[in-house]
């Protein structure tokens, strides 16, 4: 199952499990928001042990039991062909493109960025130059899939404690396009950062998506 930060988009895989009937709250690593995730439509619903069974003819009890039966196996096949398919929807959709229209209907987000570039932030420092406060963000992107990748256009944020945004803009790397494996360099700087700044992100630009 592949949820999404209402805030920033971030794209996490969980456990369906994890949610239970009624979901749960959760909180974003990349932007700290905070939201109720529900779970999936097809989330199994608790059942009434209690209920009575209503009995139309002798042989009913067994044809609802093997009926059950037959339900239960049809959605355990479903239910594995979705996490199969949820696994493999980058190498699909790259050999068979309107594949992605079926995943888009079923709720997945197509694949981006994220699925195969890596970003890491090496540091962050301050410079004071010309009486102005210079923050100085290192770091680079890799080429985690087997294939040549276009790098797009990165995005950097400074968040307060509370994670609400103080300030943010965009940048590139070094490299626009990356080889399997392939590592780019990206320094880029900002002046006069806030004062309440508590926390630094970088992420792929929402104009590169």
């Amino acid at each position: 199952m592949i949820i999404n930060c209402p805030s920033c988009k971030t794209r996490y895989k969980v456990e369906p499990a994890q949610f239970g009937p009624k979901g749960r709250r959760v909180r974003c690593t990349a932007c700290g928001n905070l939201w109720t995730e529900k779970p999936p439509q097809d989330f199994p619903q608790p059942v009434d042990l209690e209920a009575p069974l209503v009995h139309d003819a002798p042989a009913a009890p067994e044809e609802k039991r093997g009926g059950a039966m037959g339900w239960a196996a049809l959605v355990t096949v479903v239910a594995a062909i979705i996490v199969v398919g949820a696994l493999a929807q980058e190498s699909i959709t790259r050999a068979w493109p309107p594949a992605q229209r079926f995943y888009m209907a079923i709720g997945f987000s197509s694949a981006g960025p994220k699925s195969w570039l890596k970003i890491e932030v090496v540091s962050h420092d301050q410079a004071i130059k010309g009486g102005r406060t210079i923050l100085v963000l290192k770091g680079k992107v890799t080429n985690i899939s087997d294939e040549v990748r276009d790098l797009p256009q990165l995005q950097a944020w400074i968040r307060a404690a509370d994670a609400r945004e103080l300030a943010n803009w965009t940048f590139s790397a070094d490299q626009d396009r990356l080889l399997p494996g392939e590592t780019a360099r990206f320094v880029t700087r900002f002046q006069n950062p806030p004062a309440a700044a508590a926390a630094l992100s970088v992420d792929f630009s929402g104009k590169g998506k």
